[in-house]
């Protein structure tokens, strides 16, 4: 009995030591394939906080298209209201530039989203160096501050893939 409970320990203790090697630390942007409704496409994310929910931003490609998914520290808030077809205003900030985007909320993934070509200003705040703010315009979703770190090599690697 002891025998089987030792292993049973260890066997545990090696997969959640898997799980944790094989999750990326939030704070650095990593570009990788990701499960999507379509299948797997290639994503930069990041994300931000601790616990089970941090703050993330995961942007995809499709043609000549970005999309973005911000996921806020309080995502259980959203969508604001109740209200499924919620959009506002929203600032993102590089330190040097300011752009205001209309962000949706997107009921699917439960997640506020953001489109914009790719060559456009956005990209190149994505690319920059320090760190990127976003703020809601109305005050329903709680501002977050993302590290650009590793942001250029994420999304220059997301352009390669995209069609």
């Amino acid at each position: 009995m002891r025998l089987a409970l030792a292993t049973v320990f260890m066997i545990t203790s090696a997969l959640s030591m898997q799980t944790v090697a094989e999750a990326a630390p939030c704070g650095t942007w990593k570009a990788a394939m990701q499960e999507d409704e379509g299948g797997p496409r290639m994503t930069a994310s990041v994300c931000v906080g601790t616990g089970d929910q941090p703050a993330s931003l995961n942007v995809a490609c499709g043609g000549k298209l970005f999309s973005m998914e911000y996921s806020p520290l309080d995502a259980e808030a959203l969508p604001p209201d109740g209200n499924m077809e919620f959009k506002a205003k929203f600032a993102f900030f590089d330190g040097k530039r300011r752009l205001e985007v209309i962000g949706q909320y997107q009921a699917m993934n439960g997640v506020m989203e953001f489109q914009w070509k790719r060559g456009d200003v956005l990209t190149d705040m994505l690319k920059s160096e320090g760190t990127l703010s976003i703020e809601d315009a109305s005050k329903h979703i709680a501002a977050a501050t993302f590290p650009l770190t590793g942001a250029k090599a994420a999304i220059e690697k997301l352009e390669k893939t995209c069609k």
